[in-house]
């Protein structure tokens, strides 16, 4: 029997305000695969896989958010980019799936092609000092330290993003609902962290109400 995948996504939101940029991310558990859409592939043993990419995208039965969870990428501006934003949502997605319970695989989904790419290279063709030393290094430091414990269990592709901006609602199929999931989770988190201009008010006791 194939050893069950775990779907998930993750999206990232930037934010400007008072030129001040912030930028959020969240990420999403989508249900598990059916048994019968995992392909095993390459050498017997290897451990490589995939999922049916055609009928995958139609698997529905158990197309409910699972775990979840998001931030915000503090910092200065400079830092923050729309690269680094989604690296953050598959690194959360990562470390999360890493101090889990869950022993399966797991097919990872973002939007991001930049980041899908960077984190699929082959490693035979970079040192770690090569991989790490560009853009955003204290994020793929851990990444690739991550992809290196959780190795094949983990399968990173790429999404195309806002099927609400492509498709009527009732077109969209699994990976599009996953990707609006973890889009709202990202501006949820992104919400939670909004300044406001109303201070914080010390009541006396006989005053309230």
């Amino acid at each position: 029997m194939s050893t069950p995948v775990l779907y998930s996504y993750s999206d990232y939101s930037l934010d400007r305000v008072s030129g001040y940029v912030r930028v959020s991310y969240g990420w999403v558990t989508a249900g598990v695969a059916n048994q019968h859409l995992v392909r095993e592939v390459g050498a017997p043993g290897s451990g490589m896989w995939r999922l049916d990419p055609g009928e995958s995208a139609w698997d529905l039965a158990a197309l409910e958010k699972g775990t979840w969870g998001g931030g915000v990428v503090d910092g200065p501006k400079e830092d923050h980019s729309t690269f680094r934003g989604e690296a953050f949502g598959l690194l959360a997605t990562l470390v999360w799936l890493e101090g889990s319970e869950w022993q399966g695989r797991l097919e990872h989904r973002l939007d991001n092609e930049a980041v899908v790419n960077k984190y699929n290279a082959d490693d035979a063709l970079y040192t770690d000092y090569e991989r790490c030393v560009y853009a955003d290094p204290d994020v793929w430091a851990a990444l690739f330290a991550l992809k290196a414990r959780l190795g094949s269990r983990v399968k990173v592709l790429w999404q195309r993003s806002h099927p609400e901006r492509r498709l009527a609602r009732a077109m969209w199929d699994r990976h599009d609902r996953g990707n609006d999931m973890s889009d709202a989770q990202a501006d949820r988190a992104m919400e939670t962290f909004k300044p406001t201009d109303r201070r914080l008010q010390l009541v006396a006791p006989e005053e309230q109400g």
